[in-house]
């Protein structure tokens, strides 16, 4: 980086994401300790631009937990992430000192510590000021997509998929026109059930190391009733005004099914254990698969990663809600599909548009 940049946050910033993306490159070329190498290198100038632009005295510093508790003054939040700055910090040491390369980083061990430092990566993204300040410079009006495009994407959809959806999302309809709903102990068995056959075909537990999932998740969904109960009634239009408490809980209770002993943690969850059942439950969240997350602009901050965390997806969310309420025309178009595919209904299921589009 270059002295004159050397004070500047976004100048920082710049350079992690580079960063960021050569761990990608690198680790599909099989080059681990490379790979290791810049993802200390992108979390360390992510720290710095945090600090930074919060009028940090800029210190010649690679130890990201010193790093980490420097920012820990500035918010509290970060404490979660100690474990991984900590095991980052020796991924530096690996590749630039001869005598410790006998600790035989691998893959694993990279892809690992990328998942985990994906949340304080979006945190920090989040914090920056010249980051809030682009949000408010989306373009208002101009379309998310045209809507010939949007019809398009709809119609060439994979039948399959949208069927399922569409059987589940027109009993939920019926199940909720009066004061029941879904998740109530009337109807608590059979979304269960609808939800497991459907979710089996959607792979939303590929590769899960829980050998009880679906019965964890069945309990995740008598656990969930009156946080549901909540949300049901808000659309994306209305993201920021719904309650977090609720929001958040859900978030855990959901995740926690595709964790190899079906355990909450601190929040960090492969994204779709959570957003593929909630996007049938509420029809209000993209499912953000690897192919939502590898097409989604990058204007919505969506994390590539497996793994996100409360805040993450939040923010995602947030950034949509912007968007769609400055876009009348996309609204519109959606608010008619729903009708017709659906009948007049209190509530669109804008997320799984939005997932069909950037699928």
């Amino acid at each position: 980086m270059r002295p004159e940049e050397s004070l500047y946050p976004a100048g920082w910033r710049r350079i992690g994401e580079k960063d960021l993306r050569r761990v990608e490159h690198l680790l599909g070329v099989h080059d681990p300790e490379a790979a290791g190498f810049y993802l200390q290198q992108a979390l360390e100038k992510f720290l710095k631009a945090f600090l930074l632009s919060k009028g940090w005295e800029l210190k010649r510093i690679h130890d990201l937990e010193t790093l980490l508790n420097a920012a820990l003054v500035y918010d509290p939040s970060l404490e979660p992430y100690r474990a991984v700055c900590q095991k980052v910090t020796g991924f530096y040491m690996v590749e630039r000192y001869p005598l410790m390369t006998d600790m035989a980083l691998t893959e694993v061990d990279v892809h690992s510590s990328l998942e985990q430092a994906g949340g304080l990566i979006e945190r920090l993204r989040a914090a920056f000021p010249q980051l809030r300040c682009q949000a408010k410079l989306v373009a208002r009006g101009q379309a998310i997509m045209p809507p010939d495009q949007i019809e398009r994407s709809l119609q060439t959809f994979r039948y399959g998929t949208w069927n399922d959806f569409d059987k589940f999302w027109a009993w939920k309809l019926e199940v909720e026109r009066g004061s029941a709903h879904i998740l109530d102990r009337a109807h608590q068995d059979e979304t269960a059930e609808r939800l497991c056959g459907f979710l089996r075909g959607w792979l939303v537990y590929r590769g899960c190391r829980n050998p009880n999932r679906w019965q964890d998740f069945r309990q995740s969904l008598r656990q969930i009733p009156e946080a549901y109960d909540s949300i049901r009634r808000y659309s994306l239009l209305e993201f920021s005004s719904i309650p977090q408490a609720p929001l958040e809980f859900i978030w855990h209770e959901l995740g926690r099914v595709k964790e190899a002993d079906g355990q909450r943690t601190q929040g960090n969850y492969y994204v779709i254990a959570v957003c593929k059942p909630l996007m049938f439950l509420w029809g209000q969240t993209l499912s953000f698969d690897s192919q939502n997350r590898k097409h989604i602009p990058g204007k919505f901050g969506a994390p590539r990663y497996h793994r996100w965390d409360f805040a993450a997806w939040k923010g995602v969310l947030e950034r949509f809600q912007r968007e769609l309420n400055g876009d009348a025309e996309t609204v519109k178009y959606m608010e008619k599909v729903s009708e017709d595919k659906y009948g007049t209904a209190p509530i669109v299921p804008y997320g799984r548009f939005l997932d069909i589009l950037y699928f």
